[in-house]
Formats: C-alpha cells, sequence, structure tokens
C-alpha cells in the first residue's frame, strides 16, 4: 500500500501595502505625527516578539482598526538596538564597553526606520498615493516611499494578529 505524503507549507496571501518610513524620531513620536497628519488613531498595542538566533526583542507596535473603512494600520519600528554580553571592548582608560549590534526586522530594507502596514479588505480602496504625499509632508520624515510586498522575503515577521 502506496502511503500519500502531504507538504504544509506557509502561505502569506494576505493583501497589504507596507509603507517605508526613514526618520529619526522615537515611536511614539512618529505614531504622534502619523496620527496627526493622516488624522489616524494609532494606539500602543502588545509588543511584537523578534526571534534572531538567541535574541528576542520586543518590538513596539502601533495598532488602529478602522471600522467604517474596513482597515487595519500597524506602525511598527525596523531597527533595534541589542546589546552584545559577551563582547566588551576595553577602551585606554581600562573601562569596559559593551557593543551594540543592530537587527532589522525586514533586512532588505534595513536603512528604513520604521514601517507602515495597511490591510485593507476592500481592494485598492485606500489612497496610497495620498497617504504617501501626507507622510513626506511631516518634517521629521526624510522620505516615505511603497514597497513592492511580493519580493519581501521574510513576510512572516509582518503578521501582526
Amino acid at each position: 500500500m502506496k502511503g500519500n505524503k502531504l507538504i504544509l507549507d506557509t502561505v502569506f496571501e494576505d493583501e497589504f501595502k507596507l509603507i517605508a518610513i526613514h526618520c529619526s524620531l522615537e515611536p511614539y513620536r512618529i505614531a504622534y505625527f502619523v496620527n496627526k497628519q493622516l488624522k489616524l488613531k494609532l494606539e500602543r498595542v502588545s509588543d511584537i516578539e523578534i526571534y534572531q538566533g538567541d535574541t528576542v526583542i520586543n518590538a513596539p507596535l502601533f495598532q488602529f482598526e478602522d471600522a467604517i473603512r474596513e482597515t487595519d494600520y500597524y506602525l511598527t519600528a525596523n531597527k533595534f538596538k541589542t546589546s552584545n554580553k559577551n563582547i566588551t571592548e576595553d577602551d585606554l582608560f581600562g573601562s569596559k564597553q559593551n557593543r551594540y549590534s543592530i537587527i532589522s526586522l525586514l533586512k532588505e530594507y534595513k536603512n528604513a526606520d520604521y514601517f507602515l502596514k495597511i490591510e485593507d479588505e476592500v481592494v485598492n480602496a485606500i489612497p496610497i498615493k495620498r497617504i504617501l504625499f501626507e507622510l513626506n509632508q511631516i518634517k521629521h520624515i526624510v522620505t516615505a516611499y511603497l514597497i513592492n510586498t511580493e519580493d519581501l522575503k521574510q513576510k512572516e515577521r509582518l503578521v501582526f494578529k
């Protein structure tokens, strides 16, 4: 008797838009300015855990569920500073300093500071060009641009529910 082999692959077919944001503000400040400019109500929810080897990072996550437009907005940081506990440097004066490394949520976009993820139930209901224009009007944001989500290698890191 020949057995059947089942292969289970995780497939992410959720349609979403992803905007990369370059700015040097703290997460709560960028959330404030995005709320003000886009007239959203992003609120801090439970942090997301990111695993990178032995390191676990708790990343701040801001969320807004727009029931009228059936759209969910998520704002999260892309860069996280972690200290390497095992590596210390002796400097000229004999004091020890911890070394830090930067871990990115999405390695392909390691220069982006934040991501704004937009999940809409109705395809193309959100005017993405207007959102990009409004984000680029915020004086603290250097640039904001749309990312092609089909080319992302680590989409599973963008599942926040």
